[in-house]
């Protein structure tokens, strides 16, 4: 939750209090012998008990509703026999409870702008000649859905007119099927296994970050998230942004600061009833522009390093029009809200079909929100002197494998994912490379391209040695892992001389051709003519793995 819910969520207890309230005060007002003063605030009691009573998350409901109303009955009866006492807690209370919400509210928008000004003041001169650097993640975006590699519906045409412009990635590969460790690998530069991110651990101060690296060379840094499940500040990921913007003010986010808001917009009842199905609080990569272009617009002359999470291509699929049915095959089919949990064995062919229409029409929006926020760097001025990269942090599943979402295999419709760089001065158009490369990365490749080499915290080669005058080393081996508690490292996958090497907790390794399966359907790992390739991936396996621990003890992780 955002720090804000500690004066939204009594705002927003108080507003779906009141249409209660006022009902009690009119039925008072006609009869006030069957809607006793007693009567009408022990109900009021019992519905603000509701909120704290859903935070015992295990509680069944009735059981939530018959402890809302016993309390309610007993508050009646103190109530009814201390009225005026009651009467005069209520407004001795009222107004210090006010200015405690308003200078929670201060609090929580101050504290930040504070902070933000006095990091702005210590940082050290730019060279005036730096570029900028953008980095751009299209949460959840795999490489196969976009027609700039290739696929049948016209879902990225911005993407293929701004890739003729840089450099372009035939097979990228992140470093995790999910959010959380593939950001923190894109921003450390080091493996999952080596980071402290989990389902429920943030990126710790173990390694640097890039931000932190670019501050320290007089950037202004600032990072604009959407995905508030594992991209928020509190998740590690703002660490180094003299500046980030993850939850945003909005009444969809208000409402779910209240445990009542939250558990009624869980329920597909009321989503159903209401026709609201989307996130709350969720931000479009629209929203996510605009708040790069203001903080651009104050930025006082310096180069900036900013990231942005676009979140609009994860479940639920909800594009904007005209998007929302530019794929749609079968427009009496409506939206189903269970594809966002279900398993595959729960969902038919036309949901799966249905959903993966969706998804397309919200790759097509992102990419027309990419091409407005080139539009506008450019017409400041900051196009040609701005490294741009573009890239994703891992796939889906649409029933591939007999799996659904993400985070639940490590074959390709997860790992590859899209990647572009542009920056005219040292990234030559054009290009397009075809070799596996890691997101891992980036890192290195950012502070070569900005000049900010010789960054030994930080593993990993820059990108340009596939286009610079650097030979090119052997084989190389691109890593990618399923990270679970720390002692497990029983998920992983190794790209490498056209093979993929795949070891998926207790299971058997299974190896694939790279070149002639895509999807991944025909496991080589059985068969006597490829030993040896198994042979060769096992000494990599042991030398990363060392401490591999036994087959039993490895299981796979619950779902993000």
């Amino acid at each position: 939750m955002p720090l804000h819910v500690i004066w939204t969520a009594p705002l927003t207890d108080v507003f779906w209090l009141s249409l209660p309230a006022l009902l009690l005060y009119v039925a008072h007002r006609f009869a006030p012998s069957r809607v006793t003063y007693a009567g009408a605030a022990g109900v009021l009691i019992g519905l603000a008990i509701l909120p704290l009573a859903l935070l015992v998350t295990t509680m069944h409901k009735a059981v939530v509703i018959l402890l809302g109303l016993g309390m309610g009955l007993q508050a009646s009866r103190m109530i009814a026999r201390n009225a005026g006492g009651f009467s005069r807690l209520v407004s001795r209370t009222a107004v210090p409870l006010v200015l405690l919400a308003v200078l929670a509210c201060g609090f929580v928008v101050g504290i930040p702008t504070y902070q933000e000004h006095r990091a702005l003041s210590a940082l050290p001169e730019a060279a005036p000649e730096k570029p900028n650097v953008l980095l751009i993640i299209w949460d959840t975006v795999r490489e196969r859905n976009l027609s700039l590699y290739g696929y049948s519906r016209p879902t990225t045409p911005f993407l293929e007119r701004f890739a003729a412009s840089g450099a372009r990635f035939d097979m990228a590969i992140a470093t995790a099927p999910w959010t959380l460790p593939s950001h923190g690998s894109m921003f450390t530069g080091r493996r999952p296994t080596e980071l402290s991110a989990r389902l429920n651990t943030p990126l710790d101060r173990t390694y640097p970050v890039i931000a932190e690296v670019f501050s320290g060379a007089g950037y202004t840094t600032g990072g604009f998230a959407a995905n508030m499940s594992y991209c928020s500040r509190d998740h590690g990921l703002g660490r180094g942004f003299i500046h980030y913007e993850d939850y945003r003010l909005s009444i969809g986010g208000m409402i779910n600061s209240s445990r009542l808001g939250q558990v009624l917009l869980k329920s597909s009842a009321v989503r159903s009833i209401l026709g609201f199905y989307d996130l709350a609080g969720r931000k479009n990569a629209v929203q996510v522009n605009r708040g790069l272009l203001r903080w651009i617009d104050r930025r006082q002359g310096r180069p900036f390093f900013a990231f942005l999470n676009y979140f609009d291509a994860h479940q639920p699929y909800i594009p904007p029009q005209p998007f929302h049915t530019r794929f749609t095959f079968d427009s009496t089919v409506g939206y189903h809200p269970r594809t966002v949990d279900a398993n595959f064995d729960e969902l038919t062919p036309e949901e799966i079909h249905w959903s993966m229409g969706e998804y397309d029409a919200s790759i097509a929006y992102q990419d027309s929100a990419v091409a407005e926020l080139i539009a506008e760097l450019d017409r400041r001025g900051l196009l040609n002197n701005t490294i741009i990269v573009i890239g994703s942090d891992h796939g889906e599943h649409f029933g591939e494998h007999r799996r659904i979402s993400h985070g639940n295999s490590l074959y390709r419709h997860l790992l590859q994912v899209p990647l572009l760089i542009r920056y005219p001065d040292k990234v030559p158009p054009g290009i397009r490379i075809g070799a596996p490369v890691s997101l891992a990365d980036l890192p290195q490749t950012l502070f070569h391209l900005a000049g900010l080499e010789n960054q030994a915290g930080f593993p990993g080669a820059s990108l340009q040695r596939f286009w610079g005058t650097t030979k090119l080393p052997g084989e190389e081996v691109v890593v990618s892992e399923m990270p679970t508690q720390p002692s497990v490292k029983g998920a992983h996958s190794l790209i490498a001389n056209g093979y993929h090497y795949i070891r998926w907790f207790e299971r058997s390794p299974e190896l694939y051709r790279l070149a002639d399966d895509p999807d991944e359907v025909s496991n080589l790992a059985g068969k006597a003519e490829f030993s040896d390739i198994m042979s060769r991936f096992g000494v990599v396996e042991r030398s990363l793995y060392p401490e591999q621990p036994a087959e039993a003890n490895r299981r796979p992780p619950e779902r993000p």
